[in-house]
């Protein structure tokens, strides 16, 4: 069960990262580390890029992007925080989440105008992160006092974070169970047998519940039509999506949207 005091912190973070979202700021979270998996309902929609251009650059492109991010996690700081630009021509700041002399995963944030420029500078980006940072500092300092998780991960603990890294960093595809084994380097009836294990449900189960989960942030949380929702947890077909989504919740996205909007 949840302590208090960790609700409080995980909803302080996730609301930082709706504010700043809400306030124009496309704020991604990346190379989370496991530690994380003990909040990652809180914490799942905000997991990898979600803009449509990189989601469309990492169809094709998709091994340069995680190369990039792990180039980042080593190499940026307070002092060095960019902009950066990937191959792809997007520039953004990239903060680092640490705690003690750990590094747990990197904060990429930036904002455009209306011609697609970037639209923040130094100082701005620095002083609308800082509190975030120490929102995890707090989150994580949570974590380890109640799941005392400074202990050493079995390699099957291992390959389950890993999995549900790259679910989440891979929402807007078709993810197969011989995706993950590709990714995981582990047989299929190995990865089904060990996931299942670890989260009570099937791999596909859990694929399909994750994406229904986002549909259902991006309905709450945003003004995007219902085909781009779609297409960025992994349905080019909005008809598709809708008739999944209405089988899993029981009403369509647009009447959940309105529902959402009533309460």
């Amino acid at each position: 069960m949840k302590s208090n005091t960790k609700l409080f912190v995980e909803k302080a973070v996730s609301g930082y990262i709706d504010f700043l979202r809400e306030s124009g700021f496309t704020v991604s979270l990346c190379n989370l580390d496991p530690i994380f998996h003990f909040c990652y309902d809180s914490l799942m929609f905000y997991v990898g890029h979600t803009t449509e251009f990189c989601l469309r650059v990492k169809e094709n492109k998709k091994q340069i992007c995680i190369e990039r991010q792990k180039q980042l996690v080593k190499q940026v700081s307070f002092e060095n925080f960019g902009p950066f630009t990937c191959f792809a021509g997007i520039s953004e700041y990239v903060f680092p989440i640490d705690y003690g002399d750990k590094r747990y995963g990197i904060i990429c944030l930036l904002k455009k105008d209306e011609k697609g420029k970037v639209d923040i500078d130094e100082n701005l980006a620095k002083t609308v992160i800082i509190p975030l940072c120490y929102a995890f500092e707090k989150l994580i300092k949570q974590i380890e006092e109640e799941y005392l998780v400074q202990k050493e991960l079995s390699a099957s603990e291992k390959t389950y974070y890993e999995i549900l890294n790259y679910i989440a960093n891979n929402v807007n595809r078709k993810i197969t169970i011989k995706d993950v084994c590709d990714i995981t380097h582990y047989s299929q009836t190995y990865v089904s047998r060990e996931f299942k294990k670890f989260n009570g449900k099937s791999l596909i189960d859990y694929v399909l519940d994750f994406k229904i989960k986002t549909a259902k942030k991006f309905l709450e949380k945003t003004n995007l039509p219902i085909s781009d929702i779609a297409f960025k947890i992994g349905y080019i077909n909005a008809n598709d999506f809708t008739s999944i989504f209405k089988k899993k919740v029981g009403l369509s996205p647009k009447k959940f949207r309105e529902s959402f909007n009533k309460i």
